[in-house]
């Protein structure tokens, strides 16, 4: 499976593009999903003595990636919620395609709310 980094190189590019010293920067490249990515982002957060962090993701993601992030957290660090747009400058709902969007997070966060991708993609520390 591609990296991160091979899918969204943008969000690093971006950053970089708006001044961000490279050595700011702490990218993540084990998630395989919303979920591995939270479990990888708070373990970074502890490896770096980290006690906050702002949390931004795609605006369409926010709900669902808040309910994971508060289920792993369980309050060890204080996080604040960022919801960015497309690099387009739309929201989701102004997509042609929203109907999709809206269903796929859907039965996602239910998923998630459930508790079924806590058993099925735990990240692999053997691989790593």
């Amino acid at each position: 499976m591609p990296k991160s980094k091979d899918i969204y190189p943008q969000s690093t590019e971006f950053a970089l593009a708006l001044g961000i010293p490279a050595d700011a920067i702490i990218e993540e490249y084990n998630a395989t999903s919303t979920y591995t990515n939270v479990v990888e982002s708070l373990e970074l957060m502890g490896e770096y003595g980290f006690d906050s962090a702002l949390v931004v993701m795609s605006d369409y993601h926010l709900k669902r990636s808040k309910v994971i992030y508060d289920r792993v957290n369980d309050g060890q660090y204080e996080l604040k919620y960022i919801a960015a747009l497309g690099a387009d400058g739309e929201t989701w709902k102004e997509k042609s395609y929203s109907d999709r969007i809206w269903f796929t997070e859907f039965y996602k966060l239910w998923g998630y709310c459930l508790g079924l991708y806590n058993f099925i993609d735990v990240p692999d520390k053997a691989d790593q």
